[in-house]
This record gives C-alpha cells, sequence and structure tokens, in this order.
C-alpha cells in the first residue's frame, strides 16, 4: 500500500537503486500471495485449495520480516496501529452493518444473531469467525508479532546465537499452540508461528544461496505441495512439525525465485497489486462469501481481487475513508 501505511514507511526508508529493485520484487511477491489467498478462499476443498494453504499466510510473514526494521517501539507502535489496527477495527464495524443488509436482503439468516455478539466473538474468538470476518485475525497478529519481533532485533543479533535460542524458545510455543491451542483472542494464537517466520523472512531476505542449497529448497517444496498437510494459521496449525514451517519457507523461496524473474511489465502489475494487498486481504471475502451463488469461482477471483482495488481507489478519494479503512493519513 501507499502513503503511510507501514510497508510504505518502512520503503522510504530506502533510496539507493539496487534495494529499490530488491523491493519491487518483494512488492510482486506479495501480490502473488495475495492473489494466492483470494483463490484459497474460493476453491474451498481440494489439493488446489491445500496447495495454497502450505504457504500462502506464511509468505506474508516472511515479506513482513523481510522489510522490518528496528525502530524504537514508541514509533513503531502507533504506526503498527494506524496501517492495521485502525482498519481492522473499521472493517469490523462494516462488516457487521454489510451481512445484516446483504443477507436480509437476501433472507438469509446473518452470521451473528446481533451485532454485540459478532463484535465479542472478533474480539475474543477469531478462530470461530468465518464469511467476510474470517481474515480479521491476520492484522492483529500481524501487530503483535511485528512489535515482538521489534523487540527482540533491538536485544539480540538477529545472526546470533542468543537469537537462535530465542526462536527455539518460540518455536515450542508455536508447536505447543499448534497441539493445544483453541482460542484466539485477537489472533493471538498465531502469533509464535507468525514470528518463527517473520524471522526467516528477516534472515532470507538477502541470501544468495548456492545451487546445491536451490536443488534442495526446489526439492522440499514439491514435497510440501504434494505430500504435506496444509497449514491454518489462523487456528495456530503448522502442519507436520517442523517440516510445515521448513516446507512453508521453501515454497516461499521459489515463488520469490520466480518473482525476480519475470517481465518488467508482469513485475510491475503484481507489485501494484502487492502494494495493495492490505485492502483486497480485508475485502476479498465480501465478494467470495456472498457471490458465490451466483458467479463461477475464476469469476470470483477476479472480482475478489479487482472488487477491493476498485474500492481502495475510491475510498483514498476521501480523507476520512482513506484513514478508517487504509490506516494512510
Amino acid at each position: 500500500m501507499r502513503g503511510k501505511s507501514i510497508e510504505a514507511v518502512g520503503k522510504s526508508a530506502i533510496a539507493m537503486p539496487v534495494v529499490r529493485e530488491r523491493l519491487d520484487w518483494l512488492d510482486a511477491l506479495r501480490g502473488i500471495g495475495i492473489i494466492a489467498v483470494v483463490a484459497g478462499h474460493i476453491w474451498t476443498r481440494g489439493a488446489f485449495r491445500d496447495g495454497i494453504y502450505c504457504f500462502h499466510m506464511p509468505l506474508f510473514f516472511m515479506a513482513s520480516g523481510a522489510v522490518a526494521r528496528a525502530v524504537p517501539t514508541r514509533i513503531l507502535a502507533p504506526r503498527l496501529l494506524l496501517a492495521l489496527g485502525l482498519p481492522t477495527l473499521s472493517f469490523a464495524v462494516l462488516f457487521l452493518g454489510l451481512d445484516y443488509l446483504v443477507e436480509g436482503a437476501r433472507q438469509v439468516r446473518p452470521i451473528f444473531p446481533d451485532a454485540l455478539t459478532g463484535l465479542w466473538t472478533v474480539l475474543t474468538g477469531m478462530e470461530r469467525l468465518r464469511g467476510p470476518f474470517a481474515i480479521l485475525w491476520f492484522a492483529p497478529c500481524l501487530i503483535a508479532a511485528r512489535l515482538a519481533w521489534n523487540s527482540l532485533q533491538h536485544r539480540l543479533d538477529p545472526a546470533g546465537f542468543r537469537m537462535m535460542a530465542a526462536m527455539a524458545l518460540v518455536l515450542l510455543i508455536a508447536l505447543l499452540v499448534d497441539r493445544y491451542g483453541t482460542i484466539s483472542p485477537l489472533g493471538l494464537l498465531s502469533v509464535p508461528g507468525a514470528l518463527i517466520f517473520i524471522w526467516l523472512g528477516h534472515r532470507w531476505k538477502d541470501r544468495r544461496p548456492g545451487l546445491l542449497f536451490s536443488a534442495a529448497t526446489l526439492l522440499l517444496a514439491v514435497l510440501a505441495l504434494g505430500f504435506m498437510p496444509p497449514l491454518n494459521m489462523r487456528a495456530g496449525d503448522l502442519g507436520w512439525p517442523l517440516l510445515g514451517i521448513a516446507g512453508a519457507a521453501a515454497i516461499v523461496d521459489r515463488i520469490a525465485w520466480i518473482a525476480r524473474r519475470l517481465p518488467d511489465g508482469l513485475t510491475r502489475a503484481l507489485a501494484w497489486i502487492g502494494r495493495n494487498s492490505l485492502v483486497i486481504m480485508f475485502l476479498h471475502l465480501c465478494f467470495a462469501h456472498y457471490l458465490a451463488p451466483y458467479f463461477p469461482k475464476v469469476v470470483l477471483l477476479v472480482l475478489g481481487v479487482a472488487g477491493p482495488l476498485s474500492i481502495g481507489a475510491l475510498m483514498r478519494r476521501n480523507r476520512l475513508a482513506r484513514l478508517l479503512f487504509l490506516g494512510e493519513r
């Protein structure tokens, strides 16, 4: 996203052309990722859906880690709350009203019996959300994970032994959450897993692996897509212990390899979609949920990407809408 979003703030601090090129392919990577997110919520079962769920949310956490800079928490926290927290709250309220309006017009029971129940569920049990509400866990989880990672960056060398030990502890917590976690207020159930992927993204961003490492990563990615169970980060489910995380990271690495080598025109188009991925993340389920009975899946995919892009462009024309729903001043 442009304007004052947290991703844009991170990019604005970078001036060197070689880094700008790196961020262009990262934006294209996000573009590929958000199209995969939309597709995964339209094709809701089968091998295609399972393959997407092996990597689509880890991709965004790794991309976030790749651009994360250690800044004072007193600066980062307000930026994150503006760029992610305020839009989450605004869209939650919007979705509550929209659901009663649309389902009432269709004479279908709304997702929640009343607005208070809906708001309470959003705040205390994001693992139970469905329909357009199902994606609301992502932004609170990302806020918490980014703040945790920022705190660790200030205290530990990201490449040092102490950081490795800290990540081993976080991994243990993530695996315990995977096995025993059931309730996810504000998406916090997903934070340990998200923090692992942010760390992996930070360590991965500048790597130039050799042929042997690339071949091993490709093999692991193929195995993950073909044989490993999907991840469901909203519920803290990381698939097979350790292998699910490694497989997701390998798939993201191979998609990034492709993103670096796309034609310039396609890179620019995907990067534009990637810069607008947050509004697509929030709004695509409205199209997938409410229009599913009326359109084939391919049309829903197009609408799920183009519709939020168009709505986001309209929101940017109004200062209040831009602030509330896009987190941009």
